[in-house]
């Protein structure tokens, strides 16, 4: 039996590799408590205050008595350890040599008693292997804090005195690394800033070594208001001389097996994938392979590379018994140089016992050096923070036994025979795992919707991830609530991911000095950018670059991971990133510079659309406004694939850039999208497009341009089987075009209320509201209103008896669509031709009508023609009795009715299921489809579709022998009917007749 008190924070008990479930939270602070001082007995109230501190439930002895119960029936079944009570408290018997705790305690005594530096140093690096992570880091209370904080002390202790050991034997290259890194935590630390000095000072290094004597300086002065010791100044004195002493004791002989990996983080969380993709790609022994295996890791800042690359080192250290050696290239160091090929080479020599006097000053030479070293070795080397492929070529080692991982903010595709692995974000599975571990499980448990915001607004990204929960971890008042509320704010999200001089925002400040002026100001006004991603045509709009240098830029932020991508073409920024963008442009952009290159952006989009949709519907023109020639490059669109394709990927974005442009830029996008964000079922962009232009116009007093909005919005709801706040923006719409004067308007306005009215049953004011819009459309001799306003007659015709008359003008509007080239009209119309002659029993003609309209509306991707189409058809197969092709025309309408978010459309859908469930006898979904079809129209307030589904309703009730049921949805439908002033309500008093006499019999 082993009890293992990790250093970390964790509290595991194993036996026979089994990991004992310990409990709760406070379960485990109570064993912990016990291992801190095993074999002592702690007393009742001292246990009470470690456990709980302050925060002291009610009966907390009894709770206390009940976890000791627990623990001692786990550690008992478990055997080997106990805990026993005695006189003053609870005592954990326990070997205190399988409690890393007191392990750590007794290798640092028995360093401090050696006599023999090799000793020492061996000693001290076994204690420094078991921590892995913070001491306690989900322990909180006072207690814990304070232990935390006395073994935090006697950790850096350690570390000193083992450094003064390993300068002492030679071995300053090999502490480079980690000297550098602890002074960063410990900026004050005089002793350790003089052992960095030496370092670097032995290492050849001397104006680095006096910097470091600069930096602590001014640390010191500005942060305490003092002067560095005299000992500190003196060793500056020395290194300023050049002083012999100082330099490196000869080696007795040379080192080979140096073990220099930095310790694994213990809350590395998630990765299995890319862990198994870096395993994987090693042969089954050392040297089975004819080359070196490299493995590039690659990613933007703060995603976790380094983490990765000494995770996987650690799992396959024992495969490379001979050497396996880390070096921090510098590529993005705050005040540090990439480190120079020459120079990593040195400490790499240095670091396998090379004597400093026997390593040549060339490259070449020393690059030779040390591929002879690792001649037959099996040897791993971790090249962390490389800047270029350049920088690690001499680095590499030629003996195939041998495996190199480097990691890189930059794409090494330039690097031979590189595996390259790129790291994007976590999946949102692991980045809340990793947040929990931080923050504590218990924390998270308690608001999951907060740590999903959270983890959200990190952007999944580790290295937020990771200050915000240790930042929550440090602050116990603070829920996960109110972490997200200060996170929510972009302006200060990154003041918030940050702690001291380091965090998010440093982390990417270090990748953007990297780059050359022209990627600087690229990637800042890129930042202006108010959509989710871009291609190169409109960062060449931002810059005011040709697009082919826009795209070499892009790609450029790209290699770097300052920017990503998801499609070849199209760039995006992290959320994080782009907010660090944003910052920057008050560092090189003036207030008009931001502003003419956010106008360049959307002149970018007003030619670029209406190119587009002179395309993709010629027959508009007329109704776009007029632009000045164009001054910006763009796409070529020349015919409606390419024009359909650029709409699709830009349409967020023309939304976005409407709602953040200037108003005459959404008026604009306003007047150009309308057909096409109709006719595709982008209704929620309609809405909000039009919206944005009518509060503009309010605004500023144009009744014109907000009548315009207004009819357009109201064609929006029509064709969201919105008829009723249909009704209400086309009416206003009309109103304003004319106080206006705007007969053009008044016309489409018009046409749009004849349109509502057919559909809500109300066919003689349709009627009248068809004529006046034919009367404007020929007066402006508008060919395209003519042509729909015709279709709206021939598709209301047949409701007033007038069939034929119907079938007249739905053919001048095909036969006006043909020479127009308006495809709209000609589905329109060929529908409405087959609804025509279905009711006339001319039901081979109507399939071929509604065929060739379901074919041009695939072709030209109007998914609400289409829906439309598939309803018709379904009602012409019902009538003709193939009720298989009437089902499953109706449940693609319904699919497509669900797709654009059309519930008006959808209920119709549903009443034909109902109607053809009913009429293959299934009672019972008829119902389910028609009650749902009911609910629909009643929410949309189309009482025409409620009819019909009562209608509906009563039919499938009546073949149920449920006759109450139908009766009572009979007289609905007869009520609605009536109101409608519909022929359909003599059809009902029928149907009311027969129950009576049904009853009567």
């Amino acid at each position: 039996m082993t009890v293992e008190f990790q250093v970390l924070g964790s509290v595991e008990a194993r036996a026979g590799g089994r990991l004992l479930d310990l409990g709760p939270a406070r379960q485990r602070r109570v064993l912990a408590a016990l291992l801190v001082e095993a074999n002592q007995a702690v007393t009742t109230d001292q246990l009470i205050d470690r456990v709980w501190g302050e925060r002291l439930p009610q009966r907390a002895a009894g709770t206390l008595r009940s976890y000791l119960t627990r623990l001692r029936t786990i550690l008992t079944e478990a055997g080997g350890v106990g805990i026993q009570r005695r006189s003053g408290g609870y005592v954990l018997a326990v070997d205190e040599q399988t409690v890393d705790l007191h392990r750590f305690r007794h290798l640092l005594a028995k360093a401090r008693a050696s006599t023999e530096d090799a000793d020492q140093l061996d000693l001290f690096e076994q204690a420094f292997e078991l921590w892995r992570g913070e001491a306690f880091a989900d322990l909180d209370t006072p207690w814990f804090t304070g232990v935390r904080a006395t073994l935090d002390r006697e950790l850096v202790a350690a570390e000193l005195d083992h450094a003064d050991i390993a300068l002492r034997q030679g071995r300053h290259s090999e502490l480079l690394p980690r000297l550098s890194a602890q002074t960063e935590r410990r900026p004050l630390d005089e002793r350790l800033a003089g052992q960095l000095m030496v370092a670097l000072y032995r290492g050849g290094r001397q104006a680095e070594a006096l910097q470091a004597f600069h930096h602590i300086r001014t640390a010191l002065i500005e942060g305490l208001g003092i002067e560095p010791g005299a000992e500190l100044r003196a060793l500056h004195q020395r290194i300023l001389a050049g002083d012999s002493a100082l330099a490196a004791p000869a080696p007795d002989a040379p080192e080979a097996n140096w073990r220099l990996l930095p310790r694994d983080i213990d809350d590395f969380t998630g990765r299995d994938a890319e862990l198994d993709l870096v395993l994987d790609r090693l042969p089954a022994v050392p040297g089975a392979s004819s080359a070196v295996v490299i493995t590039a890791i690659d990613g933007m800042a703060g995603v976790g590379k380094t983490a990765l690359a000494i995770r996987a080192a650690h799992q396959i250290a024992d495969r490379y018994p001979d050497a396996q050696l880390f070096l921090d290239l510098h590529a993005h160091a705050e005040d540090h140089q990439p480190t120079d090929p020459a120079a990593a080479l040195d400490s790499l020599l240095r670091s396998v016992g090379v004597p400093g006097e026997k390593i040549p000053h060339d490259l070449q030479a020393r690059a030779g050096l040390w591929r002879k070293q690792l001649a037959g070795r099996k040897a791993l080397l971790v090249l962390d923070n490389a800047a270029s492929a350049a920088q690690v070529r001499p680095l590499l080692p030629g003996n195939p036994e041998c495996l190199v991982l480097i990691t890189s903010r930059n794409r090494l595709t330039d690097l031979e025979a590189a595996h390259i692995l790129s790291l994007d974000v976590l999946p949102d599975g692991d980045a809340t795992a990793l947040f929990a571990r931080i923050a504590g499980p218990d924390r998270a448990a308690a608001e999951p919707a907060a740590v999903a915001e959270v983890v959200a607004l990190c952007g999944q990204l580790p290295l937020a991830i990771r200050i915000a929960a240790a930042r929550l971890r440090s602050r116990p008042k603070w829920t996960v609530e109110h972490l997200a509320t200060r996170l929510r704010d972009e302006r200060r999200r990154l003041g918030e991911l940050a702690t001291g001089d380091s965090g998010v925002a440093a982390a990417f400040a270090l990748s953007y000095q990297q780059l050359t002026p022209a990627q600087q100001r690229l990637f800042r006004l890129l930042g202006l950018h108010p959509g989710a991603d871009f291609d190169s045509y409109a960062a060449a709009a931002l810059t005011e670059d040709e697009e082919f240098t826009a795209e070499t830029g892009l790609e450029d932020l790209l290699d770097v991971h300052l920017l990503q991508q998801q499609v070849a073409g199209r760039y995006r920024f992290h959320d994080l990133c782009r907010a660090h963008a944003r910052q920057l442009l008050g560092c090189g952009e003036t207030e008009d510079e931001r502003q003419a290159a956010l106008g360049r952006l959307c002149e970018y989009y007003r030619h670029t659309t209406a190119t587009a949709m002179n395309a993709l519907v010629p027959v508009d023109k007329h109704l776009r406004p007029d632009l000045p020639a164009a001054t910006l490059a763009a796409p070529e669109l020349t015919n409606r694939l390419q024009a359909a394709g650029w709409l699709e990927h830009e349409r967020a974005n023309l939304i976005t850039t409407a709602t953040h442009g200037l108003p005459g830029h959404a008026a604009f996008l306003s007047a150009a999208l309308q057909h096409y964000l109709n006719f595709r079922g982008y209704y929620d962009d309609g809405q909000i497009l039009h919206r944005k232009v009518i509060d503009l116009a309010h605004a500023a007093g144009d009744g014109g341009l907000e009548g315009q909005a207004q009819y357009r919005l109201g064609y929006v709801y029509w064709w969201q089987g919105r008829y009723p706040l249909a009704l209400t923006h086309l009416q206003r719409g009309l109103e304003l075009a004319e106080a206006a004067g705007l007969a053009g308007v008044q016309g489409y306005a018009q046409a749009g209320l004849g349109f509502t009215h057919r559909r809500l049953g109300r066919h003689e004011q349709a009627l009248v509201h068809f004529q006046r819009a034919l009367a404007l459309a020929e007066q402006a001799a508008d060919l395209s209103l003519q042509g729909h306003v015709l279709t709206g007659l021939g598709h209301t015709y047949p409701c007033l008896g007038r069939a034929e008359q119907a079938v007249e003008h739905l053919r001048r509007a095909v036969a006006l669509a043909e020479s127009t080239g308006d495809r709209q009209v000609d589905i329109g119309a060929r529908i409405g031709l087959g609804a025509a002659y279905r009711g006339l029993g001319r039901y081979d003609q109507a399939l071929a009508e509604l065929d060739r309209a379901l074919s041009v509306a695939k072709d030209t991707g109007d998914r609400g023609l289409h829906g439309y189409a598939l309803r018709q058809l379904g009602d012409v197969c019902l009538d003709t009795g193939d009720l298989s092709a009437a089902g499953e025309h109706y449940q693609q309408a319904l699919t497509l009715a669900r797709a654009i978010g059309s519930p008006g459309h959808e209920s119709e859908a549903l009443v034909g299921l109902g109607e053809t469930a009913r009429c293959t006898g299934m009672f019972e979904l008829a119902l389910d489809y028609t009650q749902r079809a009911e609910a629909l129209a009643g929410e949309v307030g189309d009482q025409f579709q409620q009819a019909v589904a009562n209608r509906g309703l009563a039919r499938t009730h009546h073949g149920l022998g449920q006759q109450r049921e139908a009766r009572k949805h009979w007289q609905r439908a007869l009520d609605l009917f009536t109101e409608l002033g519909m022929r359909e309500a003599d059809d009902i008093r029928g149907e009311l007749a027969k129950l009576d006499v049904e009853r009567a019999e």
